[in-house]
């Protein structure tokens, strides 16, 4: 029969996964440090380390779904089919830190990067990561 371990907060179920495994940061950590450097690197000892504020650092979810350019057969004068194409992409991106965030949107997207701001989280009081707004301005046909 399996134990059942309840958690009162983030801080419990945090060192609750830390007692028995690896967490979210570390396996964040591996699938980077196994995409920076090839096996033969990696047999060598001679890896680079994962800069978590760089802008090829990709979150556990980006490492799901790597795709990074909008589909170009899609146009902003194409309406709906648009923005939701943009939105499914911007909200796979939100998950990831500022630099990637600002290179996708220039160099991939082709669209202005107009800012990247984090928001205030009161229960751990400090700015939240994954809750971050990125603003970037679509240039359309319509004045």
């Amino acid at each position: 029969m399996a134990d059942i371990h309840l958690h009162s907060g983030p801080e419990d179920a945090h060192a609750y996964v830390q007692a028995n495994g690896m967490d979210g940061i570390q396996i964040e950590m591996l699938l980077n440090l196994l995409a920076i450097n090839n096996f033969l690197v990696l047999l060598r000892g001679k890896t680079k380390k994962p800069d978590k504020d760089s802008a090829i650092f990709i979150s556990f979810i980006g490492n799901m779904d790597k795709r990074m350019k909008l589909d170009s057969k899609i146009k902003p004068e194409h309406g709906c089919h648009y923005y939701s194409a943009l939105s499914m992409m911007a909200s796979k991106a939100s998950y990831e830190n500022r630099a990637y965030i600002e290179t996708i949107v220039k160099d991939h997207w082709k669209m202005e990067y107009m800012g990247f701001y984090d928001h205030w989280n009161d229960y751990q009081e400090k700015p939240r990561r994954n809750s971050s707004l990125c603003v970037i301005k679509v240039k359309t046909m319509t004045p």
